[in-house]
């Protein structure tokens, strides 16, 4: 049950409804993938200033009626944030303060970690206020806006390979982000074992942020088109689900591939008795995307290093899996609160690893990064924050097709994020309270027409 201090009308407009709202929601929607990456306050980081524009208006409308949303999981996010701002920052402040790294101390680290959280935090906060009580329709149009424009810069990734590839062609891939916070080095070219390989990086300049984003986008589509939210005519289903997959396999992110192989055993397995055409029809696009690309001329280094993988001799594996152990490893010795925010990458190279950029490496593990930095009195609050949307969300998904759609989205973020911890990006959060508000929000206006037909 909803710990909502305001309740809204069931049907006709919101109580305080200003139209910019909605508009700066499909805004965000629109502008997050081109530049999600951007970790730092750069000058050109659009979805920054998205939500600092919903933050005005929510202020606004707090000014003028004097109503806010509070749901019980902001409790426990808050919890969760001042596990970081109190405990942990206190905790590697108070620590030996002469130990530096690259010319940065330790409570400059904590302090930049701080504003993160702060700014996702208050992000969360506002999203949620932003889509309390909208109309299911703003939620269909984000997830059109969503799917229609990840089409696009997976289209643009796949372009960018051809190009290269096949004809030996740099003019796409010259294209650079004005984004201050990838502008310094190319990620283009990678070295998969003995071989030379362009990956696919759309408008990153990394391929494994592009295939962080790809995924869960695919998982939308899949599990919309499942639910009778489609885009249009079966062929145009079926061409963007191949320019999704498609896009996945020539970025060349294992973490991406080796996800969405997880995922689609899990959704055919799910959905096999209940709509076994889609599930099948979802499982043999995908074999025929991987057929194509292994008897590709890329086809052999990507298997290779596939099973490079498996055999633990994978230099990225291999890191990764390091990291993680290290991470484990300072949250045993430091159980309750960690280290503190960005103490990690202190102990780092004591324990054996090193990475050219370790003035801010982390166990590239959100579960590990949470329990390392703060322990257990920030680890368990956001596992009971994710716990109570979660939970909402099962509860509403047979119900809700939307409520399906994000909750295996968000499933697939967390996947992800066991591997890569970028959890400061605004995206997670959006889409956590996009889940929350549709499972938990006060009123949710529904649509006359039936959602097992429904059309965004």
């Amino acid at each position: 049950m909803s710990s909502a201090t305001l309740t809204y009308p069931v049907s006709g407009p919101r109580a305080y409804d200003l139209p910019l709202k909605d508009w700066l929601l499909y805004a965000f929607a629109a502008v997050y993938p081109l530049l999600m990456f951007s970790i730092t306050f750069s000058r050109d980081s659009l979805p920054f200033w998205v939500v600092i524009g919903l933050t005005l208006v929510t202020l606004l409308e707090f000014l003028q009626t004097r109503r806010f949303w509070f749901e019980r999981s902001f409790v426990y996010l808050f919890l969760f944030a001042s596990a970081y701002f109190l405990l942990g920052t206190y905790n590697i402040i108070s620590a030996d303060s002469s130990i530096g790294l690259m010319g940065r101390t330790p409570a400059d680290r904590a302090f930049t970690i701080d504003l993160r959280v702060l700014y996702v935090v208050l992000a969360f906060v506002v999203f949620t206020n932003s889509l309390a009580g909208a109309s299911e329709v703003v939620f269909r149009r984000i997830f059109k806006i969503q799917v229609g424009v990840g089409a696009a810069l997976a289209l643009f990734g796949i372009l960018q390979f051809v190009t290269f590839v096949f004809f030996n062609s740099q003019a796409i891939i010259d294209i650079q982000p004005t984004n201050e916070t990838y502008g310094g080095r190319s990620y283009f070219i990678q070295r998969l074992g003995r071989d030379k390989i362009f990956r696919a990086s759309g408008l990153f300049t990394e391929p494994s942020w592009f295939g962080f984003f790809l995924v869960p986008l695919t998982v939308k589509f899949v599990v919309g088109w499942a639910h009778g939210i489609v885009m249009g005519p079966k062929p145009v289903q079926i061409v963007l689900l191949v320019i999704y997959c498609l896009a996945i396999f020539v970025n060349f992110s294992l973490t991406a591939i080796l996800a969405v192989a997880v995922l689609m055993i899990f959704f055919v397995l799910r959905f096999i008795w209940r709509a076994p055409g889609r599930a099948l029809a979802v499982l043999f696009a995908g074999a025929v995307v991987a057929v194509a690309v292994i008897l590709s001329p890329v086809g052999e280094p990507l298997m290779g290093r596939i099973g490079k993988v498996f055999a633990l001799k994978d230099v990225s594996t291999l890191d990764r899996l390091l990291r993680a152990y290290t991470g484990f490893q300072v949250w045993v010795e430091n159980p309750w609160l960690g280290v503190g925010p960005g103490g990690f990458a202190l102990l780092y190279p004591r324990m054996g690893g090193w990475w050219s950029g370790n003035i801010m490496a982390t166990p590239l593990n959100i579960w590990f990064s949470i329990l390392a930095d703060v322990g257990l009195a920030g680890f368990i609050p956001f596992l009971l924050f994710l716990w109570r949307i979660l939970r909402g969300a099962v509860r509403r998904a047979k119900e809700h097709p939307l409520a399906a759609v994000y909750l295996w989205s968000v499933s697939a973020h967390l996947v992800l994020l066991t591997t890569i911890d970028i959890w400061y990006t605004e995206i997670l959060w959006f889409e956590l309270a996009l889940l929350l508000c549709l499972t938990s929000g006060p009123g949710l206006r529904r649509v006359s027409q039936p959602a097992a037909t429904a059309h965004v």
